[in-house]
């Protein structure tokens, strides 16, 4: 390990920082060995892997991430995407037939849900909010530079105003903040140390707070048959249970991640 990254994490890293810095891909580096490096590329290379190797995100270093099929700018205003919220679009994608559905995406952070989603379906109308307006700033300049049509603006999902709550939907989703603040002790450090603490923590006892704001404020104006699609935390699951089980007029179930943890929640609303 380096910089509390797993092996496995920080051999991706280094690979990343080698194909886009020194434009090697290992099959160059293996058939052509003794290629020469030009000694400012080489000396921004090592800058970036002594970053690297302290513990700090090889996506914040370069500048930007892949998600999907979008090449989309982060920074420390939001979360770096990761594979499980590629997950959470292809169950959108899926379960979501219309071909001109409305949806939100809630605490959009970097945009990565809503521009894929744009992106993959074009007639879709996908609004995006979030409370942070650097992230908003990011957010827009993906949506720039991806030319995906997405609506965004400024929310709290625990309060969300009711002109923005008023549309019918088809659907909503959302990666909330979800982790405890408790169980931070159990999270990465480079998270704790890079990533944005308000993106990832629960600062409330209740943590399945974002969840419960999300449903109750937007439930209304879902359309019949509409969805909920939420990335969890696997400990949450029976909290999230119990409240659902309270609820009338849904069903509901889990759906496991890569590791077989409990990482998706999917809500449908029964026809009235």
């Amino acid at each position: 390990m380096a910089g509390n990254f797993a092996e496995s994490e920080w051999m991706a890293g280094v690979w990343l920082a080698v194909e886009e810095v020194l434009s090697f891909s290992r099959k160059d580096l293996v058939a052509r060995p003794e290629s020469e490096i030009p000694l400012n590329v080489a000396r921004q290379f090592l800058g970036m892997i002594d970053r690297f190797s302290m513990g700090e995100p090889i996506q914040y270093i370069l500048g930007y991430s892949y998600f999907r099929y979008l090449k989309l700018h982060v920074n420390p205003a939001v979360l770096i995407p990761r594979p499980e919220t590629e997950w959470l679009v292809s169950l959108v994608l899926e379960h979501v037939q219309e071909k001109f559905a409305m949806g939100v995406d809630a605490c959009t952070g970097s945009g990565c849900i809503a521009l894929s989603l744009a992106a993959e379906r074009p007639s879709w109308r996908i609004s995006a909010f979030d409370f942070s307006l650097t992230a908003l700033q990011t957010a827009a300049l993906n949506k720039a530079e991806t030319k995906a049509d997405v609506r965004f603006y400024q929310a709290d999902a625990l309060n969300v105003h009711q002109d923005e709550a008023r549309f019918p939907l088809d659907f909503v989703v959302s990666n909330p903040p979800y982790v405890p603040i408790r169980e931070s002790g159990e999270v990465e450090e480079s998270v704790k140390m890079h990533e944005p603490s308000m993106a990832v923590f629960v600062d409330s006892d209740d943590a399945i707070l974002f969840y419960k704001a999300i449903v109750n404020q937007y439930f209304d104006v879902l359309k019949s048959d509409g969805w909920f699609f939420f990335e969890i935390h696997p400990g949450s699951e029976l909290l999230l249970k119990e409240f659902l089980e309270g609820l009338q007029g849904i069903r509901f179930w889990f759906e496991k991640d890569f590791k077989n943890l409990s990482r998706f929640l999917l809500v449908q609303k029964e026809v009235a």
